[in-house]
């Protein structure tokens, strides 16, 4: 009676530590397809993504777009993890998240840990400042020690400014902090500039934006914006993009888009596969 408790005893711990490691070595492609869900971590920043605090109802164009990709590829979407911006390689390092559904190149120090998918949109990127400031009226007149940039802890913009504006000082906020408080330090002359994009822009008060101004007519930069997995996930990669590509060949971009920029002067749609 007593071999057969040990035999059972170890036939269980062998069973046991088979299955973990099983669970443990899962992919996320594996899980996704497993559950027929994909679990997205995802930072709010008004108007791209936004929660009604009394109702709970998510809203924004990236919102809409990766609930499309849901409908395209058959996945429910489950918006599981808001993450402050810089924790993003850390959400998917612990499988907090099967992507992190809105994320950029814009971080070069996240490079080395994630793979990008295709672009969904892009985003132009514009130098603003206050139309009284001397240190605004150019370029060259914000890269001076004298000038002041403001941006949020995370956020792509110091590595726009690094690279463009190297001799300017930084004023930077914590990650929890709103998008309109960048606009806020411009107006009040905390500092003197910012990079951000029209959408964000026209989402501030219109008494804001009135005393601010673009420092030049061109963007500074164009930015994509994607999905991104751990690196390594080669199939769950390849399965988002072949959701994204029918998405832009059938025009489901453009009709996401298009409804947050009827104009079409604000966000960029990605370049089609097709000559007309």
């Amino acid at each position: 009676m007593l071999n057969k408790l040990i035999l059972l005893f170890f036939m269980f711990l062998v069973f046991g530590i088979s299955n973990a490691y099983a669970t443990e070595e899962k992919s996320a492609y594996d899980r996704v397809m497993e559950t027929q869900t994909l679990r997205c971590g995802y930072f709010v920043w008004a108007p791209y993504f936004s929660i009604d605090l009394e109702t709970g109802e998510k809203s924004g164009v990236y919102h809409d777009m990766i609930e499309e990709l849901g409908k395209v590829l058959g996945f429910k979407i489950e918006w599981s993890h808001e993450y402050a911006l810089g924790q993003q390689v850390e959400a998917l390092r612990t499988g907090k998240v099967d992507a992190l559904c809105a994320d950029g190149p814009f971080t070069r120090s996240a490079m080395p840990y994630v793979s990008y998918s295709d672009p969904y949109m892009f985003l132009l990127g514009y130098v603003y400042g206050a139309k009284d400031n001397p240190k605004a009226k150019s370029f060259e007149t914000l890269n001076s020690e004298e000038a002041r940039f403001t941006l949020i802890d995370g956020d792509g913009a110091a590595e726009f400014i690094e690279i463009n504006f190297p001799n300017a000082q930084l004023l930077s906020m914590p990650a929890s902090y709103d998008p309109s408080q960048l606009a806020l330090n411009i107006v009040t002359g905390k500092a003197d500039a910012m990079i951000n994009d029209p959408i964000t822009f026209m989402s501030y008060r219109e008494e804001d934006r009135a005393k601010m101004v673009r420092v030049s007519d061109d963007p500074i930069a164009i930015l994509p914006m994607v999905m991104s997995v751990d690196k390594g996930q080669r199939d769950l990669l390849d399965t988002l993009n072949q959701g994204l590509s029918l998405m832009n060949d059938i025009g489901i971009m453009d009709r996401v888009i298009r409804k947050y920029d009827p104009k079409g002067d604000m966000l960029l749609s990605p370049q089609k596969r097709y000559i007309k």
